[in-house]
This record gives structure tokens, C-alpha cells and sequence, in this order.
């Protein structure tokens, strides 16, 4: 949760190749604009924090936020995810969030092989559903809306250059 600057440097070369970085918000209840958790805190264009909500689009009691450092949210609560020796068990967190949203970047490069990292955050912040809850919590006030961030990327202008970034150690 501390900063490191070998991996805000791995970040950086990840976002100089075009590759979409998405991490997980955290779990302390704490604005990460004061308090920043990384790896989702690192300024770089690429790098997509994500919030934990409900099933009910309410916000996760536990997750982090930041209207700086905290750009959107997703379904965090009760996730059946895979646990050691075969199981299955309902999980929550910030962790269980942030898949999501890798596995709708995913789906938005296949969509679109052209597509740089920080242009599927663009797109992926420009197409999220708002929540009046969120607009104290994320950047965007949005929760991930898969159908749309791929219906967006579908008709998107890509560019192949994108902006420049320099990394300095913290």
C-alpha cells in the first residue's frame, strides 16, 4: 500500500507501451486523496482506481474514494469468486471490484486492438453509469456500464499517439 517507486516506474513503462493498468481503491474507508493507496493512486494516464458499490448501487461501507485519486466504482459486495482446494465463497472488497472493470478493458481491446490504455479509461469514464452516492466518492460519480464502454470503444476515434508522461520518482 505504500509507495514504490520500481513498480510507479513499471506503471509508467506499462502506460509507454499503450497498456490499461486498473487497481483496486482499497478497503480502509479512507479518501486516498489524503491518504493514497497504491498502486491506484499513481498519476498516470493509464491507471484506473476502483471503488467498491453494492448490489443495490449504494456505496461499499469499507471501500476507499477520492475525487482526485478515485475514478470510478463497480459491484464489490457478496462476489462469488474461487477459493483454494476447489471451493466457491462470496467475497467483498475493492479486489472483487476492479476485475470488473479489467475484464471490461479486456473486452473493449478486442472490440478495438488499436485502443491505447488511457483512451479505454477515457471511454470507460465517459460511459459509466452516475450515481448521486459516487459524486462525493469518484472523479467520474460513475459505476461501470460494460454495454457501453464497448459500444463506445466500437465507434471511437482511436489515436495512435497519446499524451506524454514522464516518470519521477516520489
Amino acid at each position: 500500500t505504500g509507495y514504490s517507486g520500481s513498480l510507479h516506474e513499471a506503471v509508467a513503462y506499462a502506460y509507454s507501451q499503450g497498456v490499461s493498468f486498473v487497481a483496486a481503491a482499497g478497503n480502509s474507508a479512507a479518501n486516498t486523496d489524503r491518504y493514497p493507496m497504491y498502486p491506484a493512486s499513481f498519476n498516470v494516464p493509464n491507471v484506473l482506481s476502483v471503488a467498491a458499490t453494492t448490489d443495490s448501487d449504494l456505496f461499499a461501507y469499507f471501500s476507499n474514494y477520492g475525487l482526485s485519486t478515485v475514478h470510478m466504482a463497480s459491484p464489490g459486495m457478496d462476489i462469488l469468486s474461487t477459493f483454494p482446494n476447489n471451493l466457491y465463497v462470496t467475497m467483498r472488497g475493492t479486489s472483487m471490484a476492479a476485475p470488473f472493470v479489467a475484464g471490461v478493458a479486456a473486452l473493449m481491446q478486442i472490440e478495438e486492438p488499436e485502443v491505447l490504455g488511457y483512451q479505454v479509461k477515457q471511454l470507460m469514464l465517459g460511459g459509466t453509469d452516475n450515481l448521486a452516492v459516487l459524486s462525493s466518492k469518484t472523479s467520474s460519480s460513475g459505476r461501470l456500464n460494460a454495454l457501453q464502454a464497448v459500444s463506445d470503444v466500437q465507434s471511437a476515434s482511436i489515436d495512435s499517439t497519446q499524451p506524454s508522461y514522464s516518470f519521477t520518482s516520489q
